[in-house]
């Protein structure tokens, strides 16, 4: 325990809840109920609107649930993405990969790293993590693939 040291990513979950996050808007001033009323709908971006979103627009995706927001990609399994360039953290070749790196599968679906739905994400077990609290605010990141160490 504890072999994992810190890194400079953002964690990006999908908080365990369905309800928007409270007090959240984008950098224009725009809250969940705008989005609701002019980009999203069902969970997702209303067609052409995707421009409304990710890092630019600080997430909606991950705090409306009307853009998307749901539970955790599945009970303790999170995506990482870089702070850098936004890109998904993984163990690359087919999750055998021996240093991490980061990926992105494609140019749709960008909080999925990619992918089109949660079960090909988890499918694939690149890209999932497993994060582990040890205390204040030190954390073990683990491969969800095969249980290494995030270092």
């Amino acid at each position: 325990a504890g072999c994992c040291g810190p890194i400079n990513s953002k964690l990006c979950t999908k908080e365990a809840s369905t309800t928007d996050t409270p007090g959240w808007k984008n950098p224009w001033g725009y809250d969940c109920a705008y989005y609701a009323r002019h980009w999203c709908a069902d969970g997702d971006f209303k067609k052409g609107s995707e421009w409304t979103g990710g890092k630019k627009c600080s997430y909606p995706e991950d705090n409306c649930v009307v853009c998307g927001k749901t539970e955790a990609i599945r009970s303790g399994k999170h995506i990482i993405r870089s702070g850098f360039d936004d890109r998904c953290l993984i163990f690359g070749h087919n999750g055998h990969g021996q240093f991490p790196e980061r990926h992105m599968w494609g140019t749709n679906h960008k909080e999925l790293c990619g992918w089109p739905d949660k079960a090909q994400l988890l499918d694939n077990k690149q890209a999932v993590w497993k994060v582990q609290h040890i205390a204040g605010d030190k954390y073990i990141i683990r491969s969800a693939f095969d249980d290494r160490c995030l270092i």
